[in-house]
């Protein structure tokens, strides 16, 4: 914005010639005037504290802390909404979308059953921590096996023996999580003759025993499966 200085210069000698004429000075009342209205006003300018900084209620969402702009007692310029755009805005502020801290910031500790979005802080992972508490457990189930047949020679020819298996799922508790190591064994096995694979799964254990060689003396066998495992207590 430029000023009228044709009436305005202390440098005439003519001290009549250094008061402004009424019209030019109703031009420059004017001119104040839209500038104190503009004040606030979208696409206007911000009025600054005395420490030359932006007063809250006049930044934007996105901004959590009043700030320097311009010079004390001077004005921001304001975009359409009314607020101060944020690229006049340093970057030492936080903003709400994607906001970088730095330094000691603080929050609210969340209740202990809280299980929402809200941040946790220490203190609240520090009361998760002490509240758990780590409890044995096992189980046991019983593994039949069946399917084994010997090779029988026929006048047709010869048909193929074939190895006994058998299987066992043991559930896992759902009122905690299990830890690991998970100790899988299967008692009164002679691992010279089965094969034992266990699977691990989230919420159950799978056993199957496999025999190594074919033949019906491998049915009707039986084994004790045991899963031994840890749990979390939540307090």
């Amino acid at each position: 914005m430029t000023w009228p200085i044709d009436d305005l210069s202390t440098d005439s000698l003519d001290s009549q010639n250094d008061r402004p004429s009424r019209r030019e000075f109703f031009k420059i009342f004017q001119r104040v005037k839209s500038m104190i209205r503009a004040r606030g006003r979208p696409g206007g300018v911000a009025s600054l504290r005395d420490d030359g900084k932006v007063p809250v209620a006049q930044l934007p969402g996105e901004a959590l802390q009043n700030t320097a702009l311009g010079v004390p007692n001077g004005a921001a310029s304001l975009n359409a909404n009314g607020d101060v755009p944020l690229g006049q805005i340093p970057e030492t502020i936080a903003r709400l979308n994607s906001p970088r801290l730095s330094g000691n910031p603080t929050a609210p500790t969340p209740p202990a059953d809280d299980n929402s979005g809200r941040l946790a802080t220490t203190r609240f992972v520090s009361q998760q921590r002490d509240s758990l508490t780590i409890s044995p457990g096992s189980l046991t189930a019983t593994v039949t096996t069946s399917g084994g047949r010997d090779v029988n020679y026929s006048s047709d020819g010869v048909v193929p023996g074939s190895t006994a298996s058998g299987s066992a799922i043991l559930a896992l508790p759902a009122r905690g999580r299990v830890l690991l190591p998970v100790r899988v064994s299967v008692r009164n096995v002679d691992l010279n003759l089965w094969q034992v694979t266990p699977s691990i799964l989230p919420s159950e254990i799978r056993i199957a025993v496999i025999s190594k060689s074919t033949g019906d003396r491998y049915n009707n066998q039986r084994f004790t499966a045991v899963v031994e495992y840890e749990y979390l207590n939540v307090g």
